[in-house]
C-alpha cells in the first residue's frame, strides 16, 4: 500500500483550487483497486474537485480513520490518505481566505477613473 508523497510538498505553493484538487487527483491515482475499495463510501465515487467536496473527503477519511479496527495496513492506509487530505483542504482554505481578501481590497479601493 504505497500512496504517492511527490505531491506534498507542491501543495504549498498550489495556486488554485483547481491545482490543489489535481495534486490530490495525483495522489489518488497510485491506490491499487483493492485499495480504492477500503476508502469510505463518499470518497471511492469519484475524484474530489471542488474545495467542498476536497473538505468532505477529508473529514470522511479522519472519521473512517478513527473508527476503524480492522487490518492494520488498511488503518495505514486511512491514515495517509487523511493526512493528505488534510493538507489539501488547509491549502483550499488558505486560498479561499487569501481570495477574500483580496476581493475585500478591491472593493475598498476607489476606481482609478474616479480618483483626482
Amino acid at each position: 500500500m504505497q500512496i504517492s508523497t511527490g505531491w506534498k510538498p507542491q501543495m504549498k505553493f498550489a495556486a488554485s483550487e483547481a491545482q490543489v484538487a489535481a495534486l490530490v487527483q495525483e495522489c489518488m491515482v497510485t491506490l491499487e483497486p483493492d485499495e480504492w475499495s477500503k476508502l469510505p463510501a463518499s470518497c471511492q465515487s469519484r475524484f474530489p474537485a471542488t474545495r467542498e467536496e476536497i473538505m468532505s473527503c477529508a473529514v470522511d477519511l479522519a472519521r473512517a480513520e478513527l473508527t476503524y479496527g480492522g487490518d492494520p495496513r488498511v488503518k495505514d492506509l486511512l491514515f495517509r490518505m487523511a493526512s493528505a487530505f488534510r493538507e489539501a483542504s488547509g491549502q483550499c482554505r488558505q486560498l479561499y481566505i487569501e481570495g477574500r481578501l483580496r476581493d475585500q481590497r478591491r472593493a475598498a479601493k476607489p476606481p482609478r477613473d474616479l480618483m483626482p
